[in-house]
Parts: C-alpha cells; sequence; structure tokens
C-alpha cells in the first residue's frame, strides 16, 4: 500500500494536464464513470483521509506506461482526399512550386513529400517504432514525435446544458489548430528558410483537413441520459462510447467521425501507395459537391489574408472553426446517437453526407489558400534536403 501511495504522488504532478489531454479517454472504460470525474484526475488530490480506490490507481499508472491511441481527423483517406481535391483545382505552377518546397524531404519521408502526400505527414510523424495504431504503416521513420498533438484541435465548446459556469477557459487561449495555422501563414510569409517553408506547408496542408473535421473544433459538455456525466467535457467525443456492428473497430464518437461516419473505417485509401483511388474518389466528390454549390465567397476575397504582408488570419481560420463546430452541434452530436449504443442508420447517412461535404469544402479552400501563397514558395534550387 505504501509503494501504491509513492507511485500515486511520484506521478501526481503530471495529472491536471492528464485530466485536461486526450488522453484519458482511452481509459474510461476501466474504471467507474464515479473514478474518472474531476475529484481523482482534475483536481488531483484526494479529501484528508481518504483511501485511493484500486480503479483510480490502475488508471493512473496506465496512463504512465501505456501511449494512448491519438485522436487522427479524418485518417489518412480523408487527407489525402482534401489534398487531391485541391491538387484538382491548382494550376500546374502552382502545384510544382507546392512540390519543390516538399519535394527535397523524400528521402527521409518517402510516399510524402509532395502536396498529396504530405497531407498525411503530421499524423505519421507521430508514429513510434513498434507502433501498431492504423495509420502507422507503409515506409518511412518512426520520428515518434507527440509534441505537436494539441496542434490537431480547436476544442470550441459545445455546451447546450450551460455547466461550463464562469470560470471556462477561453477556447482559443492555447496552442491549437487554429493558433498553428495562423504560425504557418506567418512563416510562410515571413521566413527565408526553405526548411521552415517545407515545415510549416505541411502544417497547413495537414491541419487544413483537421479543421473542416467537426469534432476537431468541438469540445462536448454533457450531463444528461443520452451521453451521461460528462459535465467536464467529452474530449472531442472520445468519451462517448459507441458500439457498431458493421465496423466494431469504431468503439466512440470521435473515432466514427474520423473514419467519415464509417466511409474510411478501413482506411484502404491510406494504406496504399497507388494514387489512382484517391484521384477517382477526389473526382467524384468535387462532382458531387460543385464549388459554386457550396455558397463559397469569391476565392479573391477569401485569400485577402494570405496575400497581406501582416500573412495574420487568425480570424478567417477560427470562422471555418465555428463552421465545422456547427456541424457538430447539429449533426455529431444530434438524434440518432447514444452512448453505449449503435447509431441509428439515419444518423450515419446524415453523417456521412456531411462528411462528404466537409472533405469537398476542406479541398477547394486548400487549393485557394495554397495559390495565394505559392508566390511566398522559394525556388526549388534553395530547398535543402533534410539528412
Amino acid at each position: 500500500r505504501r509503494a501504491a501511495w509513492f507511485v500515486f504522488f511520484l506521478i501526481r504532478g503530471l495529472c491536471t494536464e492528464y485530466s485536461r489531454s486526450r488522453f484519458r479517454a482511452p481509459f474510461a472504460r476501466l474504471v467507474s464513470p464515479a473514478v474518472m470525474r474531476r475529484s481523482y484526475f482534475d483536481a488531483c488530490r484526494l479529501p484528508r483521509g481518504a483511501r485511493l480506490p484500486a480503479s483510480a490507481l490502475l488508471a493512473v499508472l496506465l496512463s504512465a506506461f501505456v501511449a494512448p491511441r491519438p485522436a487522427l481527423a479524418w485518417l489518412d483517406a480523408g487527407h489525402l482526399l482534401i489534398a487531391e481535391i485541391a491538387r484538382s483545382q491548382l494550376s500546374p505552377a502552382d502545384v510544382a512550386a507546392v512540390d519543390a518546397v516538399l519535394g527535397p524531404w523524400e528521402e527521409q519521408f518517402p510516399g510524402m513529400s509532395d502536396l498529396v502526400g504530405a497531407a498525411v505527414w503530421m499524423d505519421r510523424i507521430k508514429c513510434a517504432p513498434g507502433s501498431r495504431l492504423t495509420h502507422c504503416h507503409g515506409g518511412g521513420p518512426d520520428p515518434a514525435l507527440a509534441a505537436l498533438k494539441d496542434w490537431h484541435f480547436t476544442d470550441l465548446p459545445y455546451d447546450p446544458e450551460g455547466l461550463r459556469g464562469d470560470e471556462a477557459e477561453p477556447p482559443l487561449s492555447g496552442p491549437s489548430s487554429v493558433w498553428a495555422l495562423r504560425q504557418a501563414v506567418h512563416t510562410l510569409h515571413a521566413s527565408d528558410s526553405a526548411w521552415s517553408q517545407n515545415l510549416m506547408l505541411r502544417v497547413l496542408i495537414h491541419l487544413l483537413g483537421d479543421l473542416h473535421q467537426p469534432l476537431h473544433v468541438a469540445q462536448g459538455f454533457f450531463n444528461n441520459s443520452r451521453f451521461g456525466d460528462l459535465s467536464h467535457g467529452d474530449l472531442g467525443g472520445l468519451s462517448i462510447r459507441i458500439s457498431s456492428t458493421e465496423w466494431p473497430q469504431l468503439t466512440n464518437l470521435h473515432a466514427l467521425w474520423d473514419s467519415a461516419a464509417g466511409l474510411f473505417a478501413d482506411d484502404s485509401l491510406g494504406s496504399t501507395t497507388e494514387r489512382a483511388p484517391v484521384e477517382r474518389l477526389a473526382a467524384e466528390l468535387a462532382a458531387e459537391f460543385p464549388r459554386g454549390e457550396l455558397l463559397l465567397p469569391p476565392a479573391r476575397d477569401e485569400a485577402h489574408c494570405f496575400r497581406s504582408d501582416a500573412g495574420d488570419c487568425g480570424g478567417l481560420f477560427e470562422r471555418w472553426a465555428w463552421e465545422a463546430h456547427q456541424v457538430a452541434a447539429s449533426v455529431a452530436y444530434g438524434p440518432g446517437v447514444a452512448v453505449g449504443g449503435e447509431p441509428s442508420a439515419e444518423y450515419i447517412s446524415r453523417a456521412q453526407g456531411a462528411c462528404r461535404r466537409l472533405i469537398a469544402l476542406a479541398g477547394y479552400r486548400l487549393a485557394d489558400t495554397l495559390a495565394a501563397l505559392a508566390r511566398t514558395m522559394p525556388p526549388e534550387a534553395q530547398t535543402p534536403r533534410l539528412r
């Protein structure tokens, strides 16, 4: 017992960060709902004289030694489709300019150093040697770089029951996808380093896709019969366990939406080096959702901030995030889904339609963004190779 308490207090300094991250969701099924509440993980302290439940200690110990499954917006398939739609919308000169910046890292990251392939790079760099995660396949190194995980999300609150109170943290007060996209645009404008441009161009291509996955821009707060007690946040749907007969590997609401509501459940597009299937499906999405029918404003208006010397498009990225957040509120958290149950057929149909539209929209917006930024990209001869 003394050893158990020693371990607990040794790692209690990590508890606050643990409780606010997406790290605790994989352990929710190991312990009772009461144990996962704020008293053990958010406040990280026990009342005087209280005894630590064994299930709580188990969860803390696991968090120290087991790597969590990261949330991957759209899986590889969705990111490849977004980038392919963008590529098809750009001029050959703009595509060549983008590929010239990304290409010198091909030796280190094979298949991930052109416009389309680079779309999955930010997820692949999280892979560690021996990882069994679905996106850690194919060639290339395993950088085990998880330090940028917060860049993939912007946790805009969805709090229909008013549970957060007056002490709620502003949603854009720290690193997030909106913040990282602002940094990327700034670097692409201001830097004369080809290495920096290569890095931040990869960040921009990937995170603009993440920004259009509704549960990468939403943090739900609930205490009701449908979702249970999630009054301290659902971690973008990771804490909402679901079941699925057709896709048993999709065990939570976030995973369902990463797979575009089952459209990419096997991620077969992401597990192949063949581009033809990606090109074919991207063309189908573009035909289903033509640019004009998505009610986009003229590209020159939307891309104005990208051409500005200031290079600050934070307001635009935030608006795009709130648009996807509205889909989270109306569809992802909408009728037809509840904790522990299987989403209804009507829910899956609505979700798949929303995902297809958002992937097309993200592709068009990525194309406009890259076209506006193409003039900032250095000549190919100046781009150093990564060793």
